[in-house]
């Protein structure tokens, strides 16, 4: 994280503006004002970070390897190593938002296939495409061949 200031605060009012950020949190009704609140408060670099934060602490349960979280998140090792120690650490503090979150998804993935369910089903693409192209192969193929056939009885005949 980027220093907040060059200039240092006591302790005691260090912790009157951080129980000021808690309580606006805890002012804030409903997603559509926590979303407006948070996207003025952090720029969207900030905000891009916590949202990977937290999909990181989704994951670290997973049995996905380091290098697949690297790659779906596009973050470095150190930072997955450092979130991996503070989950450990503060595990049943982060189980509260990541189980909901999760909750979430499973309802909405449930209602997603309930909605596909009622669907009509897509016949299954045909593999004409791919018979056309491998008949055509063969018959450029042929071809090849018999220019090349034609090419050395030339040769053989002059």
């Amino acid at each position: 994280m980027p220093r907040v200031s060059n200039y240092d605060l006591e302790d005691r009012r260090i912790k009157e503006l951080v129980g000021q950020l808690w309580n606006a949190f805890t002012l804030l009704e409903n997603r559509n004002e926590i979303k407006t609140f948070l996207s003025r408060f952090f720029t969207p670099t900030e905000i891009q970070m916590f949202a990977k934060r937290l999909e990181l602490l989704k994951l670290a349960d997973s049995d996905l390897e380091v290098t697949d979280l690297r790659r779906l998140l596009k973050i470095s090792k150190v930072t997955i190593y450092e979130w991996f120690d503070k989950h450990d650490a503060y595990e049943e503090d982060f189980r509260i938002v990541t189980n909901r979150l999760r909750e979430i998804e499973r309802r909405r993935l449930k209602t997603l296939k309930e909605r596909m369910e009622g669907l009509p089903k897509v016949p299954k693409r045909s593999s004409i495409g791919t018979e056309l192209l491998k008949v055509g192969a063969n018959l450029a193929y042929k071809g090849y061949k018999k220019r090349k056939k034609r090419q050395s009885v030339l040769k053989d005949v002059l």
